[in-house]
């Protein structure tokens, strides 16, 4: 490799190239899943997924998303904060071979309309809070489907409609300092129609 001029700021023992596996980042998933699968993978406050588990609720998550149409090149808009749900939604997404469109949870109507309209997202996960407080507002839903929920561990499964109020049932009920755990919070997955939102509530950690 030609030599740069930012190569003298490298740390010694790094080196200047390296050769990369021809591997996609769901199959490194896979794998680490197959070979280390009762290593933590996430931690999220005091829970925990290895990487087994973590595999199981995406490859659970990707057999929902499938069901909602989701496949080869979907755009696909996550609008989560840090939770183990937005890692479980980004490898289902990947693992379909569809596109993640990550969009930040503090964008306001207009920055995510831009986001969505300029990506051609046609399926977003958001969470609960999100739903009432930016995504409503895009455009009320015209019909109420069958979709998938993220439960109290993260996995999915389908059929609860629009705005029903789901809890989950893995996890235990807590609160801190008098607010509802952030474990608890609900993720949801929507389709968007003609510039209109639609999907189904969805049970989060």
């Amino acid at each position: 490799m030609e030599e740069r001029v930012w190569h003298q700021f490298y740390d010694d023992g790094v080196p200047a190239s390296i050769d990369f596996e021809d591997l996609t980042i769901p199959r490194f998933l896979e794998r680490s899943a197959a070979e280390y699968g009762d290593a933590i993978a996430v931690i999220f406050m005091n829970s925990r997924l290895t990487y087994r588990k973590l595999k199981e609720e995406v490859d659970r998550f990707a057999t929902a998303m499938a069901g909602l149409g989701v496949g080869k090149d979907t755009k696909v808009a996550i609008q989560l904060p840090n939770l183990p749900q937005t890692v479980i939604a980004y490898y289902a997404t990947l693992s379909l071979g569809a596109q993640a469109v990550m969009t930040n949870p503090l964008y306001v109507k207009r920055e995510i309309e831009h986001q969505w309209n300029d990506a051609g997202c046609s399926l977003a996960v958001v969470a609960d809070f999100l739903f009432e407080s930016r995504i409503k507002a895009i455009g009320a839903p015209q019909t109420q489907e069958s979709g998938s929920t993220l439960d109290g561990e993260g996995g999915a499964r389908r059929g609860d409609p629009l705005h029903e109020e789901a809890h989950s049932g893995n996890a235990a009920q807590s609160t801190q300092g008098g607010h509802r755990d952030r474990r608890h919070r609900r993720a949801a997955v929507y389709g968007r129609h003609d510039g209109a939102v639609q999907g189904s509530d969805a049970h989060a950690p």
